[in-house]
């Protein structure tokens, strides 16, 4: 059984993981590789994009 995982779920630190990308001035191109269910690929798209701009959005945004 394989399991498809959105950002949030699993074990990866996403805080630290967008954080140290900010913090080495990272501003190349993001992507994410949706490898979601057939009956789930454009919901698990659209929730990947969403989430990466929380993260930007908190990150990248003027203070």
């Amino acid at each position: 059984m394989h399991q498809h995982l959105d950002i949030g779920q699993g074990e990866v630190p996403w805080d630290a993981f967008f954080g140290t990308l900010h913090e080495i001035g990272f501003d190349g191109i993001m992507t994410a590789c949706v490898f979601a269910w057939e009956d789930r690929a454009d919901a698990s798209g659209r929730f990947m994009r969403q989430e990466m701009q929380k993260y930007i959005d908190t990150y990248w945004s003027a203070k």
